[in-house]
This record gives structure tokens, C-alpha cells and sequence, in this order.
């Protein structure tokens, strides 16, 4: 295995000292490759803050993350907020390999296919669940878990879409412009900016 690069042995030093104010700043503070390996966006405090508070007002107590990654944007939102998120992965394969990266919170795997049943087994034990999307790439699998869940709350994370269209990240869904297979069933609740890298959070309700 390779060695350690010296934000990979302070990431996980200060994971375990639970010092998450202190890996936000890191990973703000390290706007390279290598720290997109670990997650594409790092929050502020008062990001994590703000969203757990509208969320409150939408009566959502938890989340479930799909396509989390190592989760430790969900780890990091959990300690700050106290708020719980469960981790969904796909590859059970890589995450439990050698190679992989260490996981900051337990992931519970997906099937290939997602049935009207799977986000009620995985996530039955959470109140009041939303998801959560964070630069997520499957444009079909987001409309299929859309579809199936029957809550009334879902947060994306991506990049802000820029004007001039000189995207220099992206995901899909893009966190303003989802690309709803009914565009009328869902409402744009909340949005702010978030950390120092042009990424946006956007909570959308769906219309009762």
C-alpha cells in the first residue's frame, strides 16, 4: 500500500480525536486532487448549522446519504449537529477491500437496483428521514431513489451553476436544476452557498 500523504495522516489523527471543526478547516484549507478523494466539497460550521435548522423547520430528523463515499461530510455533520445520517454505498466489493479508503461512519450497501422496498428496510429505523445527495453522479439511479422514497425531503449538494456555464466541477443531478421526472411535485424549500469552493446545498420539499 502507498504511503500516507501528510492530509491523509492528519485527516484520520484528527477523525480520532473527533476534532471535526478542525477537518472542515483542513480540508478547506487543501483545495486538491487528492482531498476530493475524501469528499468534493468542505462546508463551514455554520453551513452545517443552517442546514440542520431548516431541515428542523421541515420536521426532518435525520438522513440518509446516497453514494456517500468515506461519509465523512456525514460524519462531520453528525457531530456538529448531533443530526443522524446513515451512509448508502454500492460497491460492497471496494469498500471492504484493502485498497479502499477507511470509511468515517458505517455504509450500508445498496442492491444494483433499487426496489419500492430497499429505502425501507435500510433507513426504517431513522425519524423522520430525508436524503441527502452530495455530488452525486447517476442521473438514473437519483431518479429511481426519487421515485421510490416516500418522504417529502431532499437535499443536494454540488456545485453552483454558473453563469458563463464554465462548469469546473459537476454532478448530476446539479443541485439547482435536479432534472425532476415531474418538475411540479417538487419546490425549492432552502439554498445557500457553502464552504470557499463555489458549492451550493439546496433542500427541496415535495408538494403535498
Amino acid at each position: 500500500m502507498e504511503e500516507q500523504s501528510a492530509f491523509v495522516k492528519d485527516l484520520y489523527d484528527l477523525y480520532e480525536k473527533g476534532e471535526w471543526r478542525k477537518i472542515l478547516k483542513l480540508g478547506q484549507s487543501n483545495a486538491t486532487e487528492e482531498t476530493k478523494k475524501y469528499h468534493w466539497c468542505w462546508p463551514y460550521e455554520q453551513d452545517l448549522k443552517d442546514l440542520k435548522y431548516e431541515l428542523d423547520k421541515l420536521g426532518v430528523k435525520s438522513l440518509c446519504s446516497i453514494g456517500c463515499g468515506t461519509g465523512i461530510l456525514e460524519w462531520c455533520l453528525n457531530k456538529c449537529t448531533g443530526m443522524e445520517v446513515k451512509g448508502i454505498e454500492v460497491d460492497e466489493f471496494y469498500w471492504n477491500s484493502k485498497n479502499a479508503r477507511k470509511p468515517f461512519i458505517d455504509l450500508e450497501f445498496a442492491r444494483r437496483q433499487v426496489g419500492c422496498s430497499f429505502l425501507g428496510e435500510v433507513c426504517a429505523r431513522l425519524p423522520s428521514y430525508g436524503l441527502l445527495f452530495s455530488y452525486f453522479n447517476n442521473p438514473r439511479a437519483f431518479k429511481d431513489y426519487a421515485r421510490y422514497f416516500i418522504g417529502n425531503v431532499i437535499v443536494i449538494i454540488g456545485p453552483k451553476m454558473l453563469k458563463d456555464g464554465q462548469q469546473k466541477k459537476h454532478s448530476d443531478p446539479m443541485p439547482e436544476a435536479p432534472g425532476w421526472e415531474n418538475e411540479k411535485q417538487w419546490t425549492k424549500a432552502w439554498s445557500k452557498e457553502i464552504g470557499n469552493e463555489k458549492d451550493i446545498c439546496v433542500i427541496w420539499k415535495r408538494n403535498l
